[in-house]
């Protein structure tokens, strides 16, 4: 998985098309003498900000390895305003609602309302339910927005997922885009032939596959003019910078071995999407994006095959969680097995939106729960997990799921609990290190989960504090439990310490010194011709690598070698890291074995315009029958004899004039494809295989890589800029480029790491011969470098400058004052840069380069401030001086006045209507509405903002002080207070549950339950629940005005029967009645 680059990299990126997946393996970087880089010359002030706000929060380099927010129905302004939240709380990536088009007949910003059939007042699916695919819809934002957000995520060095909804669109036709109509050549062209037809066997995957789920359309997922339709959207959300993909309902669109539909050829959409091949000329144009699906386990699912194209979700691991916290047991028998075939390839969770709005059955889970599941799954190893954020004021354990109930709103706070972010932050320092569960003392409410020797996760499902004494993999030391702060103790294989009631310790050192080794893969073997293994550095000095295969260097935290290129298969090749630490060398090692590959794959290498491995039950003669219209063909049926090359691979070069062609395999009985349907796609040019299903393209043997590098000059001068350029040749192309320098004492520094630019600017930092270095790597990982001599020579005049102000020392808030610059020496030709800071470490940009001397700024808070002119010449020779300078406050005084409507007294639940005036001061007031009780408590009604009035609805009695909090725009502050007696409502809302028969009713007979509620404030909804006799609960029916329900007993026994009723104003009561049930 890429790391995050710079928005302009990106927008690069996303410009190339990618290049298809080689049968055979090729290293994905290759063994050169120079891999640490100790620091860069010069870096972009961009880069530094990504670079030191990344490294600020402890963030994952990849996707994987970190764990997943889904910021369910967050507009993308709402995830771009909590971003700073999001990084502090460890996610490495945000996932967002589907960015498609989707209806907005009723654009009611509520989640969910009564109409649950035709959203006509709150429909959050409707994202679910695409009429375009194009990025924007009125629930979360435009492209603007989302490309707005994504470069706020840059920033933080948080990377963005996507929800996709490529299987159904709107089941409200007329409603679909036209465009994508006539993009997909009509209406019957988007939909499968069996798509309007409702899926009735879930195991069937042709039902599966191509039928109507819950009345949704089942869109053709292999017409090539959708295929490419899709791509282009998927293009533009790369290029506004997303990282990747989750594909909804992924198990409803068929693999390359599942039945076809009647309008399809072959099940090519998962090798289009992922970028194994192309669509109408469209190509993905990042294939390295982190891409998983929803493949919902059970019903005859092929989840092997899916493993092939992406990541799968784990639902029934995430099933037993859910079962496990509840049931208040984390045994590590059950809690350790994924029950999945595929575990390194999973996106696990406690609970997803499907779950909690859907479903319904995580929704009663308190968060209590949520956080000491949550800890499990972010903890292990394997999987990626993704944090669902409820709405907020949401509380499903008590019936109410929607909360506030506003579409685009932040969810609750849970996401950035202290539990939460903790075990967060462990998973990312613990990325690639081994894991051990065991419940200590074989309490299976106890659970502990080693990661390497270098840190723990322990789980407490008891109701009390217990003193931990338990087997352990850590090394000796003291350790601090990053949540409460306590100290464990690590002795001679041995932890001690003490964990709080129904709490997570999440027990590591931060600042611990550390070096490790980890596959890029997930595996350990591997049957490729190399293996990517990715090093970790924390905190030590002079990092350094060996591999058993006699390669060695230093290297820097997260750099990656490949290793395998010098074994044989059944070889195991071991790689040992070392780093100095404070108290001496820290070392690790690692393990990894090389494995057979498919033998037959030697013969798939490009050669060939077509190849064909022999389908099980065909004859030993295969023909190729080519044709590129009804006249024009390769001869006649059925065609030509094919060349065996062995292991059951037969190829064939078409005719050089075939620009464009179909191909038909056949041995003269069978053919794929069938009778009646269209050829095989062939482009001349490229070369493709038909293999177990599927039609891919092959990369062809490439060229050694050649690079032409040159510099605009042969001779700098300090501090000037340097243009360097190198052209890539030869390879597999899509090269990317990365530019070093070192000088005569064998310092080494980067200036750019790898990125698809083939020019960079060097600013040389000092005098002296340097060699410039390009290293350059292809798709296929294959590596070269160029080398260039420099000479750099000394500035002989210096450049110097003076800075000026008026008035000069002192200033007012609000006041102008002009700063003149007047540069000397240097290259002439200068430009300016003006700057200020303040005492408390805050920089503000006051003008940008220009050329112009001369700046004029108006101070906008008092205190001591100092300000600066940067200046740069002709040859880019730079120089900074400072200016201190008082600012005084303005010299009226800051006023403000509080009243409330109605004043002096007010009821519970009642509003209460708060007016502040501000006067004096520097303007521009902004408001903080406060309110304390008697015991000491106090509450924020609101935050800042410019609005000078708020609405407080007391909930409890008692005599209360209200304040207002005022800021002027100099950052003048001010509070007044005003008292107000709160009293009690009269009445309690209270209800009353009949059931008539009222005391023994028989299975199968109605009963009609009636619920009265009084009290409250009136404009009750009623909720009406049961407890089988073997204790399971269900739902008789969601929350309505109507106070009477019909309910047929099908159980025999003592039935507990709920009901819950809220008034207007959200008050909740609950009743029940027992009755029994007999045959």
């Amino acid at each position: 998985m890429k790391k995050r680059t710079t928005y302009l990299l990106k927008r690069l990126a996303a410009a190339c098309l990618a290049f298809g997946v080689a049968f055979t393996g090729t290293p994905a970087s290759s063994l050169y003498p120079i891999t640490q880089v100790q620091a860069a010359e010069t870096a972009s002030e961009s880069t530094l900000a990504t670079a030191s706000q990344a490294a600020k929060y402890g963030l994952a380099d990849d996707i994987q390895d970190g764990a997943i927010l889904h910021a369910w129905c967050w507009s993308f302004n709402t995830i771009k305003e909590n971003m700073k939240d999001i990084a502090a709380a460890g996610f490495t990536t945000v996932q967002t609602s589907p960015a498609n088009e989707c209806k907005d007949t009723y654009s009611n910003m509520k989640l969910m309302g009564s109409d649950e059939v035709n959203g006509t007042d709150g429909c959050w699916w409707w994202q679910y339910q695409p009429t375009d695919w194009k990025i924007g819809n009125y629930q979360l934002g435009s492209r603007d927005d989302f490309k707005a957000m994504c470069a706020e995520a840059d920033n933080y060095g948080i990377k963005v997922i996507v929800d996709v909804i490529p299987n159904h669109t709107t089941p409200d036709l007329p409603k679909v885009s036209d465009n994508l109509y006539n993009a997909v050549g009509g209406k019957d062209n988007l939909y499968h032939a069996n798509g309007f037809k409702e899926i009735t066997q879930w195991g069937n995957r042709y039902e599966c596959t191509t039928g109507q789920m819950g009345g949704l359309p089942d869109v053709n997922t292999e017409n090539p003019d959708f295929q490419a339709y899709f791509l282009k959207y998927l293009n533009d959300l790369i290029a506004c910078g997303a990282d990747g993909f989750r594909y909804d309902t992924a198990k409803h669109i068929g693999v390359p071995s599942d039945p076809l539909d009647a309008k399809s050829t072959r099940n090519n959409f998962w090798p289009v999407v992922t970028g194994e091949e192309s669509a109408k000329g469209v190509t993905l144009s990042d294939k390295n994006v982190f891409t998983y699906g929803e493949v919902l386990q059970g019903d005859n699912v092929p989840e092997s095959e899916y493993a092939k194209y992406m990541r799968m979700t784990a639902s029934s691991y995430g099933e037993t969680l859910r079962g496990a916290v509840t049931g208040n047991s984390f045994d590590v028998d059950s809690i350790s097995n994924w029950r999945h075939a595929s575990p390194g390839r999973l996106v696990t969770w406690v609970e997803s939106h499907d779950t909690y709005c859907n479903a319904g059955v995580s929704s009663r889970m308190t968060d209590e729960q949520l956080r000491l599941a949550w800890a499990v799954i972010a903890a292990r190893k394997d999987g990626t997990p993704l944090f669902y954020s409820r709405p907020d004021g949401s509380d499903g354990a008590n019936g109410n799921r929607w909360g506030n109930n506003v579409l685009g709103a932040k969810g609750n706070d849970q996401f950035k609990s202290a539990e939460v972010r903790e075990v967060n932050l462990f998973r990312n320092a613990m990325a690639g290190k081994s894991e051990y569960l065991r419940n200590p003392g074989n309490d299976s409410q106890i659970l502990q989960i080693d990661r390497g020797n270098e840190g723990t996760v322990i789980i407490n499902l008891k109701e009390e504090s217990v003193n931990i004494n338990s087997d352990t993999k850590m090394k000796n030391g003291t350790y601090k439990d990053q949540v409460s702060g306590r100290t464990f103790t690590v002795s001679n294989g041995k932890i001690s310490g003490t964990l709080d009631k129904r709490k997570v310790a999440v027990i590591y050192n931060k600042d611990q010194e550390s070096v490790g080794i980890s596959s890029t893969t997930g595996s350990n073997s591997f049957s490729t011709d190399t293996l990517d293994v990715k090093l970790s550095a924390k905190n030590v000095q002079n990092a350094t690598y060996t591999t058993s295969e006699g390669a060695s260097g230093s290297y820097t935290d997260g750099e990656v070698i490949a290793v395998g290129a010098k074994s044989q298969i059944g070889d195991t090749i071991t790689v040992t890291v070392k780093g100095t630490g404070t108290k001496g060398e820290v070392t690790d090692s690692a393990e990894f074995k090389k494995t057979e590959k498919d033998p037959y794959l030697k013969y798939i290498d490009g050669s060939y315009d077509v190849y064909i491995k022999k389908p099980d039950g065909w004859g030993d003669k295969i023909n190729c029958y080519a044709y590129v219209d009804k006249d024009t063909n390769n001869g006649k049926w059925p065609g030509v004899e094919m060349k065996y090359l062995g292991e059951g691979v037969y190829a064939y070069n078409l005719p050089d004039d075939f620009k464009n062609a179909s191909i038909i395999f056949n041995d003269g009985a069978s053919q794929y494809p069938a009778a009646q349907q269209a050829g095989l796609e062939f482009t001349k040019g490229q070369s493709m295989a038909y293999i177990n299903g599927s039609w891919t393209k092959v990369e062809k043997k490439a060229d050694d890589i050649k690079i032409t590098f040159s510099a605009d000059t042969v001779s700098a001068k300090v501090g000037s800029e340097v243009k360097l350029t190198a052209q890539a040749s030869g390879g597999s192309g899509n090269y990317t480029y990365k530019f070093i320098v070192s000088d005569n004492s064998g310092n080494w520094y980067k200036i750019r790491d790898y990125a698809r630019s083939n020019t960079c600017t060097w600013r040389p930092g000092a005098a002296g011969n340097k060699t410039l270095y390009v290293d350059v790597k292809d798709s296929a990982g294959a590596y070269k470098r160029a080398a260039l001599p420099i000479e750099v020579k000394k500035v002989n005049e210096k450049l110097s400058v003076k800075l000026a102000e008026s008035p000069s020392g002192t200033a007012k808030v609000g006041s102008e004052v002009k700063l003149t610059a007047q540069a000397s020496g240097g290259s002439g030709n200068y430009t300016y840069k003006f700057i200020l800071s303040d005492n408390n470490g805050n920089w503000y940009k006051i003008r940008d380069y220009a050329k112009s001397n001369t700046c004029t700024w108006r101070p906008g808070a008092a205190g001591s401030k100092t300000l600066y002119v940067d200046v740069k010449d002709s040859e880019g020779a730079y120089q900074r001086v400072e200016l201190p300078i008082q600012v005084t406050k303005q010299t009226e005084k800051l006023s403000v006045k509080l009243a409330a409507s109605p004043s002096g007294t007010a009821k519970v639940g009642s509003e209460v209507k708060l007016t502040a005036q501000a006067s004096g001061g520097s303007g521009n007031y902004t408001y903080k509405f406060i309110v304390s009780d008697n015991n000491g408590n106090w509450y924020k009604i609101r935050d800042y903002a410019k609005a000078n009035t708020s609405t407080w609805i007391p909930g409890a009695a008692g005599n209360k002080t209200l304040y207002v909090d005022v800021k002027d725009s100099a950052g003048a502050y001010q509070r007044v207070e005003l008292p107000i007696q709160v009293t009690k409502q009269a009445e309690k809302l209270s209800v009353k549950l009949t059931a008539s028969p009222s005391k023994t009713v028989k299975v199968g007979s109605e009963v009609k339950l009636t619920a009265q509620a009084t009290g409250g404030s009136g404009s009750y909804l009623y909720d009406f629940l049961v407890c089988s006799p073997d204790n399971n609960w269900y739902r008789l029916r969601d929350y309505e005005k109507t106070g009477t329900y019909l309910w047929v007993p099908k159980t025999v026994g003592n039935t507990m029967l709920y009901v819950d009723a809220v008034d207007g104003e959200g008050n909740y009561r609950r009743e029940s009645l027992s009755i029994l049930v007999t045959k």
